[in-house]
């Protein structure tokens, strides 16, 4: 196992539980080891009261006296006790004694004549203090006895103090052993720290940061209460500290509660419970310097009350959620409170002691950031599991989006198992948005993704796509209209009709949006792993260029060939090709005139795409544009059209003032934010008028986005270019619309140019057509003139009103410096001039 720094946050998941399991074991071990070497007694010593009971230790007797108490104030209390002791053996024995009570500080020895005495006869200091570890250690010759006083300091109103008495032998042992439990448990408490405080770098997490700081808090206040200090300041401090475990533990269950309530409650930001939490503890370290309050048990009832109401508080909003990660959470709290539980509860007379009931509360202290801890974990789970199934699912439909099914579908690619990839595409979704609006669009998605997935129930053999639900689902929504199921192992086409019939019954299905119901026909296709591609990507490619050959089929459906690949081959190295023309200007740009049919003068004329290809030779200018348009290519490839074709005019504009351009526009060309910039940059770098500028829009290009291309179209008149509705008749555009777009030129489609002098029905159509242009106020423009009914359609076109003509009958597309020739020769032979319409 590998910690990875750069890594998904889920990697680290896998670590805490090991440092978490190694704490619990350390922990039993301890409390096992230590409960079974505790031989020791405890006495107890009563204030204000007299104390005749005896203890024998090691062959030592000892016997307590309560001498006096006196109040210092801050609710401290100074007493002195006195111990006689008398060793009964031939040999000179040592005792340890160690308070029992919390926050009990032992101060001094008063020496007595008893000490004085021994200590000159044999030369062996008797009685010893160890301020910092606070105990006393006791040595005696054989036969011999010993008074002495020992002043302490500890908390008013406790009802006695206890002491721990031990054979010097023990007290050591058991002290390692209990520096071994405590240093194992603060040491993997702080690993727990380092690891959110990583963890936190690498999410940006402040709620991690909060917990890191909030668990420093909770081994400094421990370790204020264990026998063993185990942080780097000097003891004085630490006493100091100690002085005021009540503030110190009240910022404890403060911060535990600011810690669950801000991960709990989100309407109130973490960053302010975290900032209180570190005013509290800056607080409550101030004031032990100048209000040293001891704790005592009387105090801890208020502490008991306050996490109480704490608790009752935070599981209100528990309840209103439903995280699992807030039900460990809620066992930190309840663990808290018993150990505060104890505090309240004990009333200092017990008898017995032993390594659980002396550090009960510490213990449980620690279950409960262990618990809380747990519980972080679990939300982040919860939260990273939240992240990818946002990543690998459709928010509209809750479906698995791409990502989901390529997941879902690995495993079968590492086992080399087939499977069969049905690819839905829901035709004209993306048109409707525009008449039905976004969020109709939306609900039909969701409406249609449930009656399929009902619909899917009756099919068998489909693989589960979503691996994150229970529900098994077997549809996944791939992109903005395309949907996928997949079927295990290779379906023939036969069988495979049998889905494609069920999936279009549930797709084409009317849904009931917004009162009004909506049917929109599927095209779909197929694709099989391994036949068809390696990898997961591959073959919804492969099932996406079925679709397209769906779409010329008689049911709709179609199921990918390697006919489709080898052709998929081609067009791409075809627009690796296109680009590469591009960098090295190798297009070009021809030019056919424009004729003014009335006066016979040429107007101008039309920019036309050329592209000789060194291998495949000429491209024709509509397979060069489609795939400019499929590969992303078209606003770099009508920048260029543009900058060619504004320099050219600059060199037309030198022979007449009057020549004017046309140029062919892209529907994305509309949706590209830099066009307009260019156009006019252009414009101005070779001094050109914008009258002279004709552009050109296919008439599907005015259907498919109505309301950008009115926008687009209003601009460009208000900067004064000229605007032209290129090939009408062979789209969809209807006269309303047409009458809502400020056009200046109709060009009316070839097909019906070629063959209004032999078909009439061609002939009234141009002629309906005219007549509408002009009552509009357009100017009409004919293309597509053939040489062999020229004259004819040219006279029928002029008698029906047409302003401008274009075709072979008058010329075809020429180069730059064939075009200049041609105007030169016309110029001569026929006096033919540039005319203003």
């Amino acid at each position: 196992m590998r910690l990875n720094l750069a890594g998904s946050p889920n990697d680290w998941f896998q670590f805490l539980p090991i440092f978490l399991t190694a704490f619990l074991m350390l922990s039993c071990l301890g409390l096992v080891i230590a409960h079974a070497s505790a031989s020791s007694l405890e006495m107890k010593q009563q204030l204000n009261h007299d104390d005749s009971t005896i203890y024998a230790v090691n062959g030592i007797k000892i016997q307590s006296q309560y001498i006096d108490s006196t109040d210092d104030g801050a609710g401290v209390a100074q007493h002195r006790f006195g111990f006689y002791l008398s060793n009964d053996t031939d040999k000179t024995n040592r005792i340890v004694l160690t308070p029992n009570t919390i926050n009990f500080r032992l101060e001094s020895i008063q020496e007595t004549p008893e000490i004085r005495e021994s200590f000159h006869k044999h030369e062996l200091y008797l009685v010893e203090v160890n301020r910092t570890n606070n105990y006393v250690i006791v040595t005696l010759p054989p036969y011999e006895s010993l008074f002495f006083v020992l002043s302490s300091r500890v908390s008013k109103n406790n009802p006695c103090c206890r002491f721990i008495i031990t054979d010097s032998e023990n007290f050591e042992t058991n002290r390692k052993l209990s520096t071994f439990f405590w240093g194992g448990c603060f040491g993997v408490a702080f690993l727990t720290c380092a690891y959110f405080l990583l963890l936190f770098f690498r999410l940006r997490d402040l709620s991690l940061l909060f917990l890191t700081c909030w668990l420093c808090w909770f081994l400094f206040d421990s370790s204020l209460a264990t026998p063993v200090y185990l942080w780097p300041f000097p003891p004085i401090h630490l006493s100091t500290f100690g002085n005021n475990l009540l503030s110190i533990r009240l910022t404890t269950v403060i911060g535990l509660y600011l810690i669950c309530h801000g991960l709990v409650d989100a309407r109130r930001p973490i960053w302010l419970h975290f900032i209180t939490f570190l005013s509290l503890v800056a607080l409550s370290i101030t004031s032990s310097f100048w209000w040293p309050v001891y704790t005592n048990d009387a105090q801890g009832v208020p502490l008991f009350l306050i996490s109480l109401i704490a608790f009752i508080h935070l599981s209100h909003y528990v309840r209103s959620i439903h995280y699992s990660w807030t039900r460990p959470m809620l066992l930190a709290w309840f663990s808290f409170l018993f150990s505060l539980g104890l505090t309240v509860s004990s009333d200092g007379w017990s008898s017995s002691t032993n390594f659980f009931h002396d550090n009960a509360i510490f213990l449980s202290n620690f279950i409960t950031a262990t618990l809380l801890v747990l519980s972080m974990i679990s939300r982040l789970r919860e939260g990273e599991a939240a992240k990818i199934y946002y990543v690998t699912h459709d928010i509209t439909t809750g479906l698995p989006n791409h990502l989901g099914i390529e997941h879902s579908l690995q495993y079968r690619h590492e086992q080399q198992k087939p499977y069969t990839l049905v690819l839905i595409r829901i035709d004209m979704l993306q048109q409707l948005k525009p008449s039905i609006g976004e969020r109709n669009v939306n609900r039909y998605l969701s409406g249609i993704s449930h009656k399929v997935r009902d619909a899917l129930l009756a099919l068998t053999d489909l693989l589960d796509i979503d691996t994150h639900a229970s529900s098994h689902c077997k549809l996944a929504k791939i992109d903005e209209d395309h949907f996928a199921i997949a079927i295990d192992g290779t379906v023939a086409r036969d069988e495979l009709s049998y889905y494609f019939l069920a999936l279009k019954d549930a797709f084409c299905s009317p849904v009931q949006i917004s009162g009004f119901r909506i049917s929109i026909p599927c095209y779909i296709g197929a694709a099989y792993f391994p036949q068809h591609g390696d990898s997961v990507k591959t073959i919804i490619k492969r099932a996406i260029q079925s679709i397209e050959l769906a779409r010329s089929s008689l049911d709709n459906c179609a199921i990918f060939s390697p006919k489709q690949g080898d052709d998929l081959q081609e067009h791409l190295s075809l627009a690796a090709d296109l680009q590469h023309a591009l960098e090295t200007k190798s297009l070009q740009l021809f030019f056919q005139p424009q004729i003014n049919l009335r006066t016979g003068m040429i107007v101008g004329c039309e920019a036309l795409l050329r592209w000789n290809h060194p291998e495949k030779g000429e491209i024709h200018p509509k397979v060069s544009i489609q795939l400019a348009e499929d590969t992303r290519q078209i606003n770099q490839l009508t920048e260029w059209i543009i900058t060619e074709a504004f320099q050219c005019q600059a060199k037309f504009a030198q022979l007449s003032s009057k020549h004017r351009i046309a140029l062919n526009i892209s529907p994305r060309n509309l949706r590209d934010r830099g066009f307009m910039a260019h156009l006019l940059t252009q414009l101005h770098e070779y001094n050109l008028s914008p009258s002279q500028i004709i552009l050109e829009l296919t008439e599907s290009t005015t259907v498919e986005d109505p309301a950008k291309t009115i926008e687009v179209v209003e601009q460009l008149n208000a900067l004064g270019f000229r605007v032209a509705i290129d090939d009408y008749g062979s789209g969809y555009s209807s006269l309303h619309f047409l009458n809502d777009l400020s056009f200046h030129e109709l060009k009316i489609d070839r097909t019906f140019i070629q063959n209004m002098a032999l078909k009439k029905r061609h002939a009234n159509i141009v002629k309906a057509t005219i007549e509408m242009a002009n009552s509009l106020g357009v100017l009409v423009i004919a293309e597509g003139i053939d040489p062999e009914a020229g004259e004819a359609t040219a006279n029928l076109l002029k008698q029906y009103g047409c302003d401008l003509a274009q075709g072979y009958y008058f010329s075809e597309a020429l180069p730059m410096d064939a075009y200049l020739k041609w105007l030169n020769v016309k110029n001569e032979t026929r006096q033919t001039k540039v005319s203003e319409l």
